[in-house]
C-alpha cells in the first residue's frame, strides 16, 4: 500500500473515533479557581459538543472562594451562557491555612482582563452537597473536571461517601507522576493544587475514582511557541482580546504566556480519550514530608500494587491538536 494512502487511512479512522465520541456526550462538573488558564479552560468546555456541562463549582485557591465564584460567572456570561449553574465552595483548606499570591493573577484572579461584574447569582447551596446530588442523580454519569485543589471533590466524599462508586471518573491537571523527568529540574516538585491541600488530595486519589491526569509530565513541556501559534491563528472577538490581555499580563510579570493553556488539556482529554498516552498505577499523595508535601508518588510494582490501580497519568500529550481545538472552538 502506498504512504498517501495509509496515511489517508489513518486520518480516516482518527475523524471517525472523534465523530464516535462526539455522539457519546459526557456529562461534566467543572471544578475550579477561575485565573485566565482555568478561563480558557471553561471556554473550550463550553464550545465543545462532547461535554455537557452540568454546572461549575468554585473553590479558593489562585483567590478566595469569593472572586472565584464571581470569575466563573464572569467567564459564563463572556461566552454567553449564563444558564449553567455556578456554585460557591469551599473557603480554606481541610486542615491548612489558605495560602495565594496576586502577583501571579492580579487582584482580580483574572490577569486583570478587566471582565464586566456578573448580572447572575450563584446557586444557593455549597458546592459539595451539589456536586454530590448531581452525582447521585446521573449514577456511573458524572465526570469531574477538577482543576483547582481538590477540597471540595474531599468534602463531598466526606459527607456522602457513596459518590465514590457512583462518580464517572475525575479529568485533573494535577500531580506530578515521575512518567516524563523534567532533567531541568529533577528534585521532586508538588504541583501546586496538590500542595494547597495535600489532605484533600490524598482523600480523593485513594477513593477508588478512576482518575485521568495531565500533571506535571506533560505540562512542563509546553513552550511559549505554542501560544505564538495560538495568537497567530485567533480571530477578532471578546474571547480573543481576553486572551490577548492575559498573554500581555503574563508577560509583565515575568509569567510564560504558555501556563495559559494548562488547564485546558484536563479538558481536551475528558473530550478525547486519545489526547494523551498513559501509564496506569496507584497514587500516594505526601501530606507529612518536611521538604515533599504535596507531592504525588505513582507506582504500579512493589508496594504500590496493594494501592487502588485507579490513576491513568499522561507521559504524553497532543499539544499541537489542543492548539487546533482553541482556534476551531473559541478563538474563532
Amino acid at each position: 500500500m502506498k504512504k498517501g494512502m495509509t496515511d489517508t487511512n489513518q486520518y480516516g479512522k482518527a475523524v471517525q473515533k472523534q465523530k464516535a465520541e462526539s455522539a457519546i456526550q459526557k456529562k461534566v462538573i467543572i471544578d475550579t479557581d477561575p485565573s485566565a488558564d482555568d478561563a480558557i479552560a471553561l471556554m473550550l468546555a463550553l464550545a465543545s459538543p462532547e461535554l455537557q456541562v452540568l454546572g461549575m463549582t468554585a473553590a479558593y485557591g489562585v483567590c478566595d472562594s469569593d472572586r472565584s465564584i464571581r470569575n466563573i460567572m464572569k467567564i459564563q456570561e463572556l461566552c454567553e451562557r449564563p444558564e449553567i449553574p455556578a456554585v460557591q465552595g469551599a473557603k480554606a483548606p481541610l486542615s491548612r491555612p489558605m495560602e495565594f499570591d496576586d502577583a501571579y493573577c492580579g487582584p482580580d484572579g483574572l490577569s486583570c482582563t478587566g471582565l464586566p461584574e456578573p448580572e447572575k447569582s450563584p446557586e444557593k447551596t455549597e458546592a459539595f452537597r451539589w456536586m454530590g446530588d448531581m452525582i447521585k442523580a446521573h449514577p456511573g454519569e458524572v465526570f469531574i473536571i477538577s482543576m483547582a485543589p481538590m477540597t471540595n471533590l474531599a468534602l463531598m466524599l466526606q459527607n456522602a461517601p457513596e459518590t465514590a462508586g457512583l462518580t464517572a471518573g475525575i479529568f485533573t491537571i494535577s500531580g506530578g507522576y515521575g512518567l516524563n523527568p523534567d532533567h531541568g529540574r529533577l528534585n521532586p516538585r508538588p504541583e501546586w493544587n496538590i500542595a494547597q491541600d495535600p489532605e484533600a488530595a490524598s482523600a480523593v486519589f485513594s477513593s477508588g475514582i478512576p482518575i485521568t491526569a495531565a500533571g506535571l509530565d506533560v505540562t512542563s513541556r509546553l513552550e511559549d511557541s505554542m501560544m505564538d501559534r495560538l495568537l497567530s491563528e485567533a480571530g477578532e472577538g471578546k474571547k480573543t482580546d481576553f486572551l490577548r490581555q492575559a498573554v500581555q499580563f503574563n508577560l509583565e510579570h515575568g509569567l510564560n504566556p504558555s501556563g495559559l493553556l494548562v488547564d485546558s488539556a484536563a479538558v481536551a482529554l475528558t473530550a478525547f480519550s486519545d489526547m494523551a498516552k498513559t501509564a496506569r498505577g496507584g497514587v500516594l499523595v505526601e501530606t507529612k514530608g518536611e521538604y515533599t508535601t504535596g507531592q504525588t508518588l505513582f507506582g504500579n510494582s512493589g508496594r504500590f500494587k496493594a494501592l487502588p490501580q485507579n490513576v491513568s497519568a499522561a507521559w504524553e500529550y497532543d499539544w499541537n491538536r489542543l492548539i487546533r481545538l482553541l482556534t476551531e472552538r473559541v478563538f474563532i
